[in-house]
């Protein structure tokens, strides 16, 4: 016997892929025009020097994490390393345990502050980076256009994450910048 539940689940999967296929074939239609005329001039030293702010910025949010984690158990406290390897596997962590229930922790008002402080960081990193990376494919930015790259990014992702129905912000975020 079929389980409704599960028939419409995996329908609404596919619709929502199909979806997002559907609007990245629209978006690549409109603008190969303006891809296939632009010229990129590739300067691999601003490429290489791109990606260590970009390597900051996650080691930076997964140091949030290490912290908020061995701030909240009072068990186990666990390794930086290991820290990595829980970011990254996070999603389907936090997959399984949602459908549990969310448990409530009282967060120190020290700890929420060291995170604001280390998201910014963070967030600075990944501007640069980004900074970096334009130049690195010839687009050449003015310094003060620095902010304009960056509020991009980040307004992009807030309203990727923002995007329930589509799993991950995924097209969302790229559509917004």
């Amino acid at each position: 016997m079929i389980n409704t539940g599960n028939a419409v689940k995996r329908g609404l999967a596919l619709i929502i892929i199909f979806s997002v296929v559907f609007f990245f074939y629209n978006s690549f239609q409109g603008n190969w025009s303006n891809i296939s005329s632009q010229v990129l001039k590739l300067d691999y030293l601003y490429l290489a020097l791109s990606f260590i702010p970009l390597v900051v910025a996650s080691l930076l949010a997964t140091y949030g994490w290490h912290l908020a984690l061995n701030t909240l158990s009072h068990a186990h406290k666990m390794t930086f390393t290991l820290s990595i390897a829980t970011v990254n596997t996070s999603i389907a962590l936090f997959n399984r345990s949602f459908r549990r229930g969310v448990t409530y922790f009282d967060i120190p008002h020290r700890l929420l502050i060291d995170l604001h402080l280390i998201h910014v960081l963070a967030a600075f990193c990944l501007c640069l980076g980004a900074y970096l990376l334009c130049y690195g494919i010839g687009f050449a930015l003015a310094p003060h256009q620095m902010l304009l790259v960056m509020s991009s990014l980040l307004i992009s992702d807030v309203i990727g994450f923002l995007a329930i129905i589509v799993p991950g912000g995924l097209g969302v975020r790229e559509g917004v910048m």
